[in-house]
């Protein structure tokens, strides 16, 4: 459990970088932050409900956490709720454009990111504590609002 709150550490962090994006109207670097914040639950996700990456170097590829994240724990144990399914997929496509094409991020799309990726790791860290019963850890790790 001590790898996937290394990894809702990091996802904290990456929001609080997205933050900073988004107040400093950063829109592509916010969408660029609050996805890989999300990327970060979710691999903290799929660990804490004991399932590893695949690759036998112990490395998640981006592709292979999104039907896993979905399939089994939000569709199959209804472990997070529904309305988190899209969330990874939606940030990643935001991410995409802002960091693939020329086109810029606009402020509305960067604060809906980053607020949708703020709710994700909120209930990733939720189903962690309540998992391990880490009260003083989720103290900690909790995320805040801009």
């Amino acid at each position: 459990m001590e790898e996937a709150w290394t990894y809702l550490t990091k996802a904290v962090e990456r929001l609080t970088s997205a933050q900073i994006d988004v107040a400093a109207a950063r829109d592509n670097a916010c969408a660029n932050r609050a996805y890989e914040a999300c990327f970060q639950a979710a691999m903290a996700a799929l660990l804490a409900a004991g399932i590893r990456p695949a690759s036998p170097r112990g490395k998640w590829r981006h592709a292979c956490v999104q039907s896993p994240l979905n399939g089994l724990l939000i569709i199959r144990r209804k472990r997070y709720p529904a309305a988190l399914r899209r969330v990874l997929r939606d940030t990643m496509a935001v991410r995409e454009n802002a960091d693939s094409t020329p086109a810029s991020g606009s402020a509305r799309v960067a604060s809906r990111v980053l607020q949708a990726a703020q709710d994700f790791v909120r209930h990733c860290q939720l189903v962690a504590c309540q998992h391990e019963h880490l009260t003083g850890k989720c103290a900690t790790a909790s995320v805040g609002h801009p």
